[in-house]
């Protein structure tokens, strides 16, 4: 099992610690499209003007409901939640005030981490068939959170896991989708998107995890500009000993990876390294782990950390910029049968 100093090791290294501190507040045209679309929003929240999008207080009418972190929208987010339409939590503490919202729902539901934050301050509920998909996205702690909520709900509307391939281990044919949880953030180096997915196989006898991660730069002149240096996803499981674990380690036109595993404390490591140009400039890598079941528990977690570095070159030395996604995935309430 993983050892006490290696979990505390992980959570640790909280995303606003170091160089990688804070999200960027700059205007960026890879904000994704809200025209036409309506959003909702509830209590205090100020969504600004946005060209062709309508505003309601009505979840009914709106394809994202965004509302205060405040236990006097609880029935409105369950509404929303009702009718198939995304629940957003917008202001300090936000992950804490989605995860009550799953809890309410009575329905099983994934989150990304179960600790958090102060730069967390968005997080998301999306309804997915029968569970909810939790998202948590990472605006600037000192800007103001309004400003951004553009930004956020067209990222929840649209955003989508990058696609990754891994041959070795396979994809299981079946099974049951425990869910995709995501963690979203925006530096001053760059993007990062990163996504979780769990899922059981038909027997239940193992689980396979599955993480992917797309890392950008934001366009800039030297000396300001940052390029994308490497990623690492490192993974590990509580009390369950890992049957495998992929890419293996090797070396392509983008990038190269090694696979690092701790069979000791259940832990693997693949860490990817940019190898070209464009790779510099926009990275997807991903890693999937198969891990033995003994019995069919109520719930499914593992501590975990993806760690995306930025570095550029000045007159002084390299001087690299660090952002960390670390905490314990959980998914809740597994079906039965």
């Amino acid at each position: 099992m993983p050892s006490r100093r290696h979990v505390l090791a992980l959570l640790a290294a909280a995303p606003f610690a170091g160089c990688g501190a804070e999200s960027d507040e700059s205007e960026r045209t890879t904000d994704a499209p809200l025209s036409g679309r309506t959003v909702g929003v509830a209590g205090d929240v100020s969504f600004p003007p946005v060209s062709g999008v309508s505003v309601t207080s009505r979840p009914a009418d709106a394809d994202a409901f965004v509302l205060p972190a405040s236990d006097a929208h609880y029935e409105s987010a369950l509404d929303a939640l009702e009718r198939g339409t995304p629940a957003i939590v917008a202001g300090d503490d936000a992950p804490l005030y989605a995860r009550r919202v799953c809890e309410r729902s009575g329905r099983r539901y994934g989150l990304p981490s179960d600790s958090w934050s102060p730069i967390d301050r968005i997080a998301a509920v999306v309804p997915v068939e029968d569970r909810l998909d939790v998202q948590y996205l990472r605006p600037r702690r000192d800007a103001a959170l309004e400003a951004r909520l553009p930004w956020a709900v067209g990222e929840i509307l649209d955003g989508r896991p990058p696609e990754f391939s891994i041959s070795d281990p396979p994809r299981p044919d079946g099974g049951v989708e425990l869910g995709e949880v995501r963690t979203r953030g925006r530096v001053k180096a760059g993007d990062y998107d990163r996504w979780d997915r769990v899922t059981l196989l038909p027997d239940r006898s193992q689980a396979v995890v599955e993480t992917t991660a797309t890392v950008t730069t934001v366009d800039a002149s030297f000396p300001d500009g940052y390029l994308v240096d490497d990623v690492s996803i490192q993974t590990a499981f509580e009390g369950v000993p890992v049957d495998a674990t992929g890419p293996a380690g090797k070396t392509t036109d983008a990038y190269a990876v090694t696979e690092e595993t701790n069979e000791e404390e259940n832990r693997v490591t693949h860490t990817f390294s940019a190898e070209n140009a464009d790779a510099r400039r926009s990275l997807t890598v991903g890693a999937r782990t198969v891990v033995s079941l003994e019995d069919r528990p109520s719930s499914f977690g593992y501590v975990g950390n993806a760690r995306f570095r930025w570095r550029r070159r000045t007159l002084l030395g390299d001087d690299p910029w660090v952002a960390h996604t670390p905490g314990r995935s959980v998914w809740r309430t597994l079906p039965s049968s």
